[in-house]
């Protein structure tokens, strides 16, 4: 099994990677919590640009522009923490991280396994 994976990684995992990252996609673009946050992910980085053009304009001053752009910073942090988070709670997410685990130690090891070892180790 070892030795077919090793061969066939681009076949195997990368493209379930890539069918189970576009079916996540779909799946989530229909989840109305992110979309929300994606729309005040929008909407506070327009503020914050709004504020940056009032800025290089000169309307506000830097210590206005700093507070509220830091703010708008923050904010979109914590929105971006809050969408990962509702992200990696899903099944998809932990197989996919699994495939991406299995894709890592496939590539850190030995090309042929001929045995295996008393400590489940590629020789």
């Amino acid at each position: 099994m070892y030795n077919t994976l090793k061969q066939n990684v681009k076949i195997i995992i990368d493209e379930t990677l890539a069918q189970l990252n576009a079916l996540k996609v779909k799946v989530n673009a229909g989840n109305n919590e992110i979309a929300e946050i994606d729309g005040e992910i929008a909407s506070i980085a327009e503020q914050n640009k709004v504020y940056s053009e009032l800025y290089a304009s000169g309307v506000i001053d830097e210590v206005t522009y700093l507070g509220r752009s830091d703010k708008y910073k923050n904010q979109i942090t914590e929105l971006r923490s809050r969408r990962l988070k509702i992200i990696n709670e899903d099944e998809e997410e932990m197989c996919i991280e699994k495939l991406r685990e299995l894709k890592r130690f496939l590539a850190d090891s030995v090309e042929y396994m001929t045995e295996l070892d008393e400590n489940n180790a590629c020789s």
